[in-house]
């Protein structure tokens, strides 16, 4: 029976056109169709065959309780002259495929086509959703599948490629689940070999809509494709049992979730290319391995970010910002710089790092591959810390170039032993430039540091501009032979303590011994200390200063207001020297002496050098510091002449008193100075001065 009927309709891909759509076909009973030839309406209760390939433009609506079935493949969107250039397939009842494909956008480009499945609809293979089917987009100017509220496709499996079509258009392929629930078994996007043109490719979960993918999905298969997850709106939710991967052969690869919107993959998350936008309100549940391999691969959390398992960096940016959150569930190896190839970065900046595991330590390998350059950065009140009942973190500095950075107020708040220089091989700095290490409650010891732990390592460490490392035991090259430690402390208010180390286990030593034979061959433990920074033992034990070892304090007169600042202090000390041929343990260079303002000829700076309150032994003597001329060969002076506006100096400006051992010095300022403050007559007074 046919009947002319009109039906208005509101295109929900895009929400801008109102169509009036006649239906000249109603289909109120059992039918079949080898293909359609006009719009077509199923009544409730009606079934409608499809069963030729005939491509296919037409409009069609389905009634709930009316049903389409398909007996082979579907081609919609690619309709004959005599069709719309655009439709609607309205499913408000069923459309059943018994395991055939819908291909959207076949043959010609430029068609396009909008499938919406509204609340009751159901699009799946038959209605027990037992078997798959395939929704593949061909490359038409707009192929799009909308799920709303209510509304199900179960069991499909999705593809957009491109065919090659001869047109201008830009081929645009969505998926939007849009409220609506949407089981997809496997998920390929952007998977074109053709280099023609962009393809756009994208899903969208929005308005609470439930997205669940059992198989794997692919972003970005192949070059020009430009391909896009978004999952946003309160319980929007993604929920992945395979593996993600994104970007495999381009850059125009992404996922996005942020605004209440939740993705949990519980498979792996493998980037070759392209980036993830965790956005503010978003989370991103990382329950498998997360794998970074090509340059340009990113992940950008302001939202939060929840890792349960290994993450590898080879190649790529994490970076944590606007008070985003990276959360270490579950603990295990955080690997930057997984390759010997290419730049690896973690950045904490103005965000928080949690590791809140509980079930073992979190291992983070910086630079852990020989070759590989890595870094990890915690800046701009960045914070690293641990939760309550977290375990430790062990930070090892590997065989790379590796960085760690505390910068900006940034702060390592967590239990942590720290290898700077873990593994032979390695080139390993620390930078604390106005940053703080210190345990979880920002004031505590709960960290050893270890600087250049491995035989054949380097390890550097840097505090500046008021960076403070509150530690618990503090060691230097004690890993064998060439292992090449440095630490300097700069700045004023910029300090190492150690807090803890009145026992064995927690040690306060730096170098080894010439007794340690093999061990000590190219062995060096360099320490430099400027005027208004502090190295400090503040605990019981014992201060081992060894025969690699050299502590230079560097007397700095900008910092003339801290000099009172004891730059190196500890209760007990003991210095091993074993002979002539090696140096000295403590050198006291002027080299940064100069000018200062508010000083007046003749008077006396005083540098407080050393502070040691208990008892103080060479080679296991007694040394009396209250003697200089017993403490001249371990205590050497460079750089002290002919320093503009000082004296030179030596044995006899040094004292010892009440435990501190002080330098004084006589401040001299040239002519020059006297003409800049007194003018030509001061001049002429200063060049018949005697010098004091």
């Amino acid at each position: 029976m046919k009947y002319i009927t009109s039906l208005t309709i509101l295109f929900a891909a895009s929400a801008v056109f109102a169509q009036e759509i006649t239906y000249d076909k109603i289909v109120s009973e059992d039918e079949s169709l080898s293909s359609m030839s006009t719009n077509t309406k199923v009544l409730d209760g009606a079934t409608l065959t499809l069963t030729g390939d005939t491509p296919n433009n037409w409009n069609l609506y389905i009634e709930k309780g009316g049903t389409v079935s398909l007996n082979s493949l579907l081609k919609w969107g690619t309709g004959s002259n005599t069709a719309p250039k655009s439709n609607s397939v309205d499913i408000y009842g069923n459309f059943f495929t018994n395991g055939k494909e819908i291909r959207l956008g076949d043959n010609e480009a430029g068609w396009e086509t909008t499938f919406n499945v509204y609340d009751g609809g159901l699009l799946a293979s038959n209605a027990e959703a037992s078997s798959e089917f395939l929704i593949s987009c061909f490359r038409g100017k707009n192929s799009i599948v909308n799920v709303f509220a209510g509304g199900e496709v179960k069991n499909a499996k999705i593809s957009s490629f491109d065919r090659n079509n001869e047109s201008s258009e830009k081929p645009n392929f969505e998926f939007n689940v849009d409220g609506g629930l949407a089981q997809i078994t496997s998920v390929t996007l952007g998977n074109s070999a053709q280099s023609e043109k962009i393809q756009y490719s994208s899903i969208n979960v929005t308005k609470g809509g439930t997205l669940t993918t059992s198989g794997n999905t692919i972003l970005g298969n192949a070059a020009l494709n430009d391909s896009t997850i978004s999952v946003t709106g309160a319980n929007s939710t993604w929920t992945s049992s395979g593996n993600i991967s994104i970007g495999q052969n381009t850059d125009l690869a992404r996922i996005n979730v942020g605004d209440g919107g939740v993705i949990t993959n519980n498979g792996q998350t493998y980037f070759q290319k392209g980036v993830l936008n965790v956005n503010e309100g978003g989370i991103y549940n990382a329950v498998g391995i997360v794998n970074m391999n090509q340059a340009g691969t990113a992940v950008n959390v302001s939202g939060q970010f929840n890792i349960s398992n290994n993450l590898y960096i080879s190649n790529g940016d994490i970076k944590v910002t606007n008070d985003g959150e990276y959360i270490v569930v579950n603990a295990a190896g955080h690997i930057i710089g997984n390759s010997g190839t290419g730049i690896a970065n973690f950045v904490v900046d103005g965000a928080t790092m949690y590791q809140n595991a509980t079930n073992s330590d979190l291992y983070i390998y910086i630079g852990y591959a020989s070759g590989a350059v890595a870094n990890f950065k915690v800046t701009n009140d960045g914070l690293y810390t641990s939760g309550t009942g977290a375990k430790n973190t062990q930070l090892y500095m590997n065989a790379g170039t590796g960085t760690l950075e505390i910068s900006d107020g940034g702060k390592w708040f967590a239990n942590t032993n720290f290898y700077v220089g873990g593994a032979s091989g390695a080139n390993s700095t620390l930078i604390l430039n106005n940053g703080k290490i210190a345990g979880t409650s920002g004031t505590n010891a709960s960290s050893d540091m270890n600087i250049a732990s491995a035989s054949g390592s380097i390890g550097s460490v840097e505090v500046s501009n008021g960076g403070s490392a509150i530690l618990r035991s503090f060691r230097m090259a004690q890993g064998g032979a060439n292992a090449k430690a440095t630490l300097i402390i700069k700045d004023a208010g910029s300090f190492v303590k150690a807090t803890n180390t009145n026992d064995t286990n927690y040690l306060f030593s730096i170098g080894m011994n010439v007794a340690d034979g093999d061990k000590y061959t190219g062995n060096s433990a360099i320490v430099e200390i400027h005027t208004g920074a502090q190295l400090a033992n503040t605990a019981g034990g014992f201060s081992s200063i060894k025969d690699s070892a050299q502590m230079t304090f560097v007397l700095d007169s900008s910092n003339i207001n801290y000099a009172s600042t004891a730059m190196f202090s500890t209760k007990n000390l003991a210095v091993f020297k074993t002979d002539d041929t090696v140096s000295n343990p403590f050198v006291i260079d002027g080299a940064n002496l100069g000018a200062v303002n508010g000083l007046t000829e003749g008077d006396i700076a005083e540098f407080v050098i050393m502070t040691v309150s208990g008892d103080a032994t060479l080679n296991d003597d007694i040394l009396d510091f209250t003697n200089t001329e017993s403490i001249a060969d371990i205590i050497e002076f460079k750089n002290n002449t002919n320093l503009e506006d000082w004296e030179d100096f030596g044995l006899d400006n040094l004292s010892f008193e009440d435990g501190n051992l002080v330098l004084s010095l006589t401040y001299v300022p040239e002519p020059s100075t006297y003409a800049a403050i007194f003018g030509a007559l001061a001049l002429a007074f200063a060049a018949y001065r005697r010098r004091k």
